[in-house]
C-alpha cells in the first residue's frame, strides 16, 4: 500500500464523503428582449447547489451595473471572488464559461445537483428590483460524464458539459498530510509522495477539460519518499490536476498556473 504526501491545496474531509474532481464547460448565445438599453446587455453566470444556495460566481459581463442584475445579487450579495469580469455587452453573441468544480475557497464541492445559473437584463432593473431574463440548469456532478442542451427564447444553442476528471476515495486518504509548495506557481513546482512498497504508479497532469496534457511518471516508485518536478512554464494559466493512481490508491490535486 502506498501513502501519499503530496504539495496540493486539496482539504481532506475527516468523514467519508464521495469526492470527484470534474470540469463543467457552458456555451449559450443570448437574445435581445428589447429592454430599455437594447442591445448593450449585462450578463452574470454563478453556480448553486439543489438547495439554491450560492457557491461561486464564474463570470459577470459589466464594470459598473451589477446592481441591475438583480436575481445575481440575491443570490451572491454581490460576490465576485475570483470571477473572471469583462465590459457591458454592445451586441449578442456566443460565449463560453468554465467551472473547475471549486468552492470560493477553492475546495473542490462534494458530489451532487448543481445548477448553473445565467442572467440576462437590458434594463436599469435597480430601480424596480425587476428580475431580468435568467436560465437555470441543473446536472449531476459525480463519476459520469454529463452533456445537456437546451434552447430557450433568450438563450439560444446552449449546451452544458460535465468531464468527470478522477475520484478521491476520502476513506482511504484521510491520514495523508497536504501541502501546498508552491501554489500558485508561475512554472516550477513539486509532487512528493511517500511509498511503503515499490509499486507501479502513473501520475498525469490534466487540463480543465479532462485532457492530459503531460505524462510526469510512469513506473515502479521507490519505497520511502518519491521526489517529482512539474514545470507549467510553457502552460497557459489556470487550474491545472495531477493525479497519481496505483492498484492501491488514487488520490488528486489542483496546481494553479499564475
Amino acid at each position: 500500500i502506498i501513502s501519499i504526501i503530496v504539495f496540493t491545496n486539496l482539504s481532506i474531509a475527516k468523514d467519508p464523503i464521495s469526492l470527484c474532481e470534474g470540469s463543467v464547460n457552458v456555451e449559450f448565445t443570448t437574445a435581445t428582449y428589447w429592454g430599455e438599453f437594447a442591445p448593450d446587455h449585462i450578463i452574470a453566470v454563478w453556480v448553486e447547489d439543489s438547495e439554491g444556495i450560492f457557491i461561486r460566481t464564474l463570470q459577470i459581463w459589466t464594470q459598473e451595473k451589477s446592481k441591475h442584475l438583480i436575481r445575481w445579487n440575491n443570490a451572491s450579495n454581490g460576490n465576485k471572488v475570483d470571477a473572471i469580469t469583462s465590459a457591458t455587452l454592445r451586441s449578442h453573441k456566443q460565449m463560453s464559461v468554465a467551472w473547475d468544480c471549486t468552492d470560493l475557497h477553492g475546495e473542490f464541492v462534494p458530489d451532487g445537483t448543481y445548477k448553473i445559473v445565467i442572467e440576462l437584463t437590458e434594463d436599469a432593473s435597480e430601480k424596480d428590483k425587476k428580475i431580468g431574463k435568467f436560465i437555470e440548469m441543473d446536472f449531476v456532478k459525480g463519476g459520469e460524464n454529463i452533456s445537456k442542451t437546451y434552447n430557450e427564447e433568450n438563450f439560444k444553442d446552449v449546451t452544458l458539459s460535465y468531464t468527470f476528471l478522477t475520484s478521491v476515495d476520502e476513506t482511504t486518504t484521510d491520514n495523508m498530510n497536504n501541502y501546498s509548495y508552491p501554489n500558485p506557481t508561475t512554472g516550477a513546482g513539486t509532487i512528493k509522495y511517500h511509498a511503503n512498497a515499490s509499486e507501479f504508479v502513473t501520475v498525469n497532469l490534466v487540463d480543465i477539460s479532462g485532457n492530459i496534457v503531460d505524462n510526469l511518471f510512469e513506473g515502479y516508485s521507490q519505497i520511502g519518499e518519491n521526489t517529482l518536478s512539474v514545470d507549467l512554464s510553457s502552460f497557459q494559466a489556470g487550474a491545472y490536476f495531477y493525479n497519481i493512481s496505483s492498484k492501491s490508491v488514487n488520490v488528486s490535486g489542483k496546481i494553479i498556473k499564475e
